[in-house]
């Protein structure tokens, strides 16, 4: 529907863990490996499950100290992260904005099993074509995490 690469990643301790992937058919489009880590507080998946977190998980996650930069955009103080996630949390839609990797953007959002354990659904995309396709994605995303929860129950 998207033509991007579709992610499932699941919380594990201070890290994003990609567990599965659709590859999208777009010419140019961004993979990373099942398996690989990202850091919670810069990519979209992370702050997704960042985001229904309460404030006292969140501290244990990540702490007070400046967060680690990767990019220019990279959020690095911690409160200004959790006013970002406290958007995400209303929304149900977090993002990256070059924050990871220059060159890629990614919108997420996160699910929750029936048994707490958090995973985040994320598309990653070229930064040159984010803006352009930002409303489809969300609204693609809004209806697929609807569809998972409605399958998973309460």
């Amino acid at each position: 529907e998207i033509r991007e690469t579709v992610d499932v990643s699941e919380m594990q301790k201070a890290k994003a863990v990609f567990v599965d992937q659709v590859v999208g058919s777009e010419r140019l489009n961004i993979t990373s490996s099942i398996g690989e880590a990202f850091p919670l507080h810069c990519a979209a998946n992370g702050k997704a499950m960042l985001s229904t977190l309460s404030e006292a998980d969140f501290n244990k996650r990540m702490g007070r100290k400046p967060l680690d930069k990767y990019t220019a955009n990279t959020i690095t103080n911690v409160d200004n992260l959790a006013a970002e996630l406290e958007a995400a949390a209303k929304s149900n839609i977090a993002f990256d904005r070059e924050e990871h990797m220059d060159g890629v953007s990614a919108v997420g959002t996160s699910l929750q099993e029936p048994s707490g354990k958090l995973y985040a659904i994320s598309i990653p995309v070229p930064a040159v074509r984010f803006k352009q396709k930002e409303k489809h994605l969300i609204e693609a995303l809004l209806k697929c995490r609807a569809r998972i929860l409605k399958e998973i129950g309460p």
